[in-house]
């Protein structure tokens, strides 16, 4: 056992079982033309995401967000106290295929302060071929170590410069991964054509189907602070992202990423909204509600401390939207991120739905 798996093992040994028990194989016979459902459950919200797994009749694929880097290149859990994943079993999602998401989050060894995004922790790692190969073996004995059916790369804001040494990265981890019978999935920024700038620039849609088992796209944040309020995405922009990811990868490996949480704007400043927050919002600050008409994403108009904010989120509504438009274009698995603090009423719509399309 390397050193990296006894800097874990503390932290791994007590959720092995756990991740051990949901690889089930014979989930790779299901029918191809079902839709599938997956999601992650993040490390910061482990007991709403797990409560709220109960209410989603067979998740298929369940992502844990629960990896990052330290500021030495190592991987590390980003909450050393993971023993709520042992709750799993009690889901009833006993057949999920279990993942694990590992991010380029990077958390300082002496102050503990995490960096989010970081791109220079990543080019470090994949620049020295060196030092890439360590990583790999690192993400492949941890998979190993845990039981996983694969591991997912979310490495996010990476420097245009870093483009081929993250194409090679890929390359040779999802060689190391197969080897060992693991698969590998690639979560990547969305893009409608091919760009020449950081972040969505440095990932070679074309290069990393080839070698990747997934290649998840995040179908989200269409808006943003520069752009002024908006959807969180809409079904045309869904559309164009998937239709360009087309002419770089088989259809049957590029994965759609839909965001089940919103964003508050107050001018160019936003942040995250959560749908139990609206509620809030509701009733605090008498806030005014719409509907988008084409996108049926719903959003608040109100007031706080003299300032005017306007807020878009997803409910069931704007969730079955996408869905339908996304299975409409020949996908049969979706993700969500993430579980937790969604509209409650979304897993009991989302459920009707698929037992209507069996």
């Amino acid at each position: 056992m390397d050193t990296i798996l006894r800097r874990l093992c503390g932290c791994v040994i007590l959720v092995c079982t756990i991740f051990s028990a949901g690889t089930i194989e014979a989930r790779e016979g299901d029918d191809p033309g079902l839709l599938k459902i997956g999601a992650w459950l993040t490390y910061w919200d482990l007991p709403n995401g797990h409560h709220a797994m109960r209410a989603y009749e067979n998740l298929f694929d369940v992502f844990y967000f629960a990896a990052q880097l330290t500021d030495k290149g190592e991987i590390a859990f980003a909450n050393p106290k993971l023993t709520n994943i042992l709750e799993a079993r009690s889901t009833g999602n006993s057949n999920s295929r279990y993942w694990l998401t590992i991010v380029n989050d990077v958390s300082a060894t002496t102050t503990g302060q995490t960096q989010l995004k970081d791109p220079h922790i990543v080019h470090s790692l994949l620049a020295d071929s060196d030092k890439r190969t360590r990583h790999i073996n690192d993400i492949v004995d941890l998979a190993r170590l845990l039981g996983l059916r694969g591991i997912d790369i979310d490495y996010e804001n990476l420097s245009i410069a870093d483009r081929g040494y993250f194409t090679e990265f890929s390359r040779e981890l999802a060689r190391a991964l197969h080897r060992n019978k693991l698969l590998l999935s690639l979560s990547v920024q969305p893009k409608s054509k091919d760009v020449a700038w950081n972040g969505a620039g440095a990932m070679n849609w074309r290069e990393l189907c080839e070698v990747t088992d997934r290649l998840q796209i995040m179908l989200y944040n269409q808006f943003s602070g520069k752009t002024g309020a908006g959807p969180i995405a809409t079904p045309e922009w869904i559309s164009s992202v998937l239709q360009y990811a087309e002419t770089t990868c088989q259809k049957n490996k590029i994965i759609p990423i839909l965001k089940l949480s919103g964003i508050v704007w107050e001018g160019e400043q936003t942040r995250g909204i959560q749908f139990d927050e609206v509620n809030i919002l509701h009733n605090n600050t008498n806030a005014k509600s719409f509907r988008a008409d084409v996108s049926n994403v719903p959003y608040i108009k109100y007031k706080e401390n003299g300032k005017q904010f306007t807020a878009y989120y997803e409910d069931s509504i704007s969730i079955l939207t996408k869905i339908k438009t996304i299975h409409a274009l020949g996908y049969t698995n979706i993700m969500f991120w993430s579980l937790g603090r969604e509209d409650p009423q979304l897993p009991i719509e989302l459920n009707r739905y698929l037992k209507t399309k069996k």
